[in-house]
Parts: C-alpha cells; sequence; structure tokens
C-alpha cells in the first residue's frame, strides 16, 4: 500500500506542471440559507493549486434544529483545470468522511459519500469566487444514507449548488 502511494505521488510530481502555485481558503455562502430550514450548517474549504490540478481540503459542520442529530465531515478532492485559457474545472473526491453525533444519528455513525462537481473559477487579485454544481453520490451506491441526510440538511440533495468566495495567495 505504502508502495502504491509513493508511486501516486511520484506521478503526479512530475505530471505538475513548473508554474505558479496558489493556495486559496473559502467559504460556502450558499450554505447560509440553511439557517432557514430545519437544519444550519457551515461549509469550508482550504485548497493548493499548481498549474491545472488542484487539491481541495472541504469541510463542514451541521447542526439539526428539531432533532438531536450534528455532524462534521471533511473531503479530499482532485480538481482538474482541462483548459489552460479557461478557469473551468472538474473535481471527484478521492475521500470524504461523514461523522455523525447526537441521540437521533443512525446507528452507522460513520458515514462515506462520493462526489463530483463542476465550476468556475474566478479571481480578482487576492479575493477567489467559485460558483460550482455538486452531484452527490453520482453512482447511486448510497442511497440510503444520502437520503437520511437529504431529509435534514439542505447541502446533501443529490445535485445542489454552491457558491464560494474567499481569499487567494500566489506562492
Amino acid at each position: 500500500m505504502k508502495r502504491l502511494g509513493l508511486l501516486f505521488l511520484s506521478l503526479l510530481v512530475t505530471v505538475l506542471p513548473l508554474s505558479a502555485s496558489r493556495m486559496t481558503v473559502m467559504a460556502d455562502l450558499m450554505s447560509l440559507d440553511s439557517f432557514l430550514g430545519k437544519g444550519c450548517r457551515i461549509n469550508g474549504e482550504v485548497g493548493y493549486r499548481r498549474g491545472q490540478v488542484a487539491f481541495t481540503v472541504p469541510f463542514g459542520y451541521a447542526f439539526s434544529l428539531s432533532e438531536e442529530l450534528s455532524l462534521a465531515d471533511v473531503s479530499l478532492c482532485l480538481r482538474l483545470y482541462p483548459f489552460s485559457d479557461i478557469e473551468l474545472y472538474f473535481a471527484a473526491d478521492i475521500f470524504s468522511y461523514i461523522r455523525t453525533f447526537g441521540k437521533d444519528s443512525p446507528e452507522r455513525r460513520d458515514l462515506f459519500l462520493s462526489s463530483f462537481s463542476c465550476g468556475y473559477s474566478f479571481e480578482y487579485g487576492h479575493l477567489s469566487v467559485e460558483p460550482e454544481l455538486v452531484f452527490l453520490d453520482p453512482a447511486g451506491l448510497l442511497e440510503g444514507q444520502l437520503q437520511f441526510l437529504s431529509e435534514r440538511f439542505y447541502n446533501y440533495l443529490e445535485i445542489y449548488f454552491a457558491l464560494k468566495i474567499g481569499v487567494g495567495f500566489d506562492l
């Protein structure tokens, strides 16, 4: 397993072009509308981009107003910017973990979901804005888990829109 990881890392480093890199810290503004529903959710993201490849670590915390339920999630996501002249990207989760807490949690408190997304990056100096369309569980393998989450939290619908805004720094 270690050899496979080292092989992946060495291939990734050799594939990355020798260009400028950028670090971003963002928050999802669309998660603020969850405060009008049954559950509240706060999303954030830290990302590192070099050339046409980026790694992001999205994280979030959600809690229900009507039940004793909260959850924390974290993911590792790979983004590809296939066109050098436009900032359109496609992203997929490498790993996504959700942990539920509270009396109303399901028996299985550890949940694993996958997602695919596409979006566009706008950068104005240090300001970064990214509208993004997210498809949760695109293979349809985890319908029960996704249904449980989507009934309680807006951001766990099969398809949802995110609007991320934050700051970026060239490294």
